[in-house]
């Protein structure tokens, strides 16, 4: 790896390591071990030694919620490398979603979304007898891409899916402790602990038949 990549890399794992793993507002049917990693708004399960095809891959992904990864910029593609590093992961690819499989030079993500950042390797893609439409990174290579048959018998790798988080939880204003609002007004119970019920205030006023006067009180 190049100098600058490894302290990049040093860096983000540092991070990492001081900010925690939050799997909180993962999907709750994945399972919480040592392969799921949240970053930024999606989390992230690295199958790294299971070993399958790219469509094996890809199917196996989106039966769980989600998709083969997207990697759209540098923080995220030194994010996966720490990641696959610290895994102990040094094979010879894994499988990302990158793909040309439906028109040949011309990539999308597995979600159908263009491709508009790439880490290619060296020399690629190299477009080997039109066959290789299937994108891995490369550990071994920085971190690189190259482009790889989808279902080649030496070509069954390990794989990361991508799912979205779960959306964060919100307060309701109406029921924070003491909250004022324009028409409510809150109720104590002296045995019920905390303020839960209310009351409506908006009362109108009685009025004396003889003077036609509000009465207050």
């Amino acid at each position: 790896m190049t100098g600058l990549l490894l302290v990049a890399l040093a860096v983000i794992v540092a991070v990492n390591g001081q900010n925690g793993n939050d799997l909180s507002r993962c999907p709750t049917n994945l399972k919480r071990n040592r392969y799921l990693y949240s970053h930024g708004e999606y989390c992230y399960e690295f199958a790294v030694f299971e070993h399958r095809y790219w469509k094996g891959a890809r199917d196996y992904c989106v039966a769980d919620g989600g998709h083969l990864v997207k990697i759209d910029n540098m923080d995220k593609e030194l994010f996966i490398v720490s990641t696959l590093t610290h895994l102990g992961y040094h094979e010879k690819g894994i499988w990302i979603g990158l793909n040309d499989i439906q028109q040949e030079g011309i990539y999308r993500w597995a979600n159908g979304e263009p491709a508009t950042f790439t880490y290619w390797g060296p020399g690629e893609p190299s477009f080997f007898h039109n066959v290789e439409d299937c994108v891995a990174l490369k550990v071994s290579n920085s971190g690189h891409w190259a482009d790889f048959p989808c279902e080649l018998i030496s070509d069954a790798f390990g794989s990361i899916c991508q799912y979205d988080m779960l959306p964060k939880p919100t307060d309701d204003p109406g029921l924070i402790l003491g909250a004022a609002t324009t028409d409510r007004t809150p109720v104590t119970h002296a045995s019920a602990g905390p303020i839960t019920d209310f009351i409506q205030t908006t009362v109108a006023p009685a009025v004396n038949e003889t003077s036609n006067q509000a009465v207050v009180g």
